[in-house]
């Protein structure tokens, strides 16, 4: 649902949650295996670090509000 919502939204390219769906079933780091929402959110994170420059500071603040805060971007 979380991936669909991201993606639906922008925050994620069609590249990008290929990494996150990626990371979410077979996370890069060890101490993110456990199917918790801050594994999640790391999931999201690694997937962004493809963002261009210019926004990936938005995107990273987006995907915080929506998973973190509930916040739907406008």
């Amino acid at each position: 649902m979380f991936m669909g919502m991201l993606y639906g939204y922008g925050i994620v390219s069609p590249r990008q949650i290929t990494v996150l769906k990626d990371e979410w079933l077979k996370p890069s780091h060890k101490e993110f295996e456990e199917r918790t929402m801050w594994s999640f959110f790391n999931a999201t994170t690694e997937s962004l670090k493809s963002c261009p420059p210019v926004s990936i500071m938005e995107h990273h603040s987006q995907a915080y509000n929506m998973l973190v805060k509930g916040i739907m971007p406008e």
